[in-house]
């Protein structure tokens, strides 16, 4: 895309780029940038995407992997379990 076009249609062009798509600009016809997703910016649907596309790979996880897949929940979690090993507590029993 030209400059001029990525300026006219930018929330486009971030819709793009959030979805996996990169956007080359150019001026003239030199290609003077590139937008891309930040890899380092992984969100929690990135990860259901890639567990799901490791599923239809290999298969069902093995042990160690959901070992690793329960570490990660866990770590998603720690900020919203204030009271401390309570958020899998089932409240009806004591």
């Amino acid at each position: 895309m030209t400059a001029t076009e990525v300026a006219r249609n930018f929330s486009a062009v971030l819709d793009e780029v959030e979805n996996g798509e990169e956007v080359e600009i150019t001026r003239g016809k030199k290609v003077i940038a590139t937008l891309k997703k930040d890899a380092s910016k992984s969100s929690g649907a990135a990860l259901i995407a890639m567990f799901k596309n490791r599923h239809e790979k290999y298969g069902p996880m093995d042990d160690e992997t959901y070992a690793v897949y329960q570490e990660i929940l866990a770590e998603r979690h720690a900020p919203y379990n204030l009271v401390g090993g309570e958020l899998d507590r089932d409240p009806w029993r004591e």
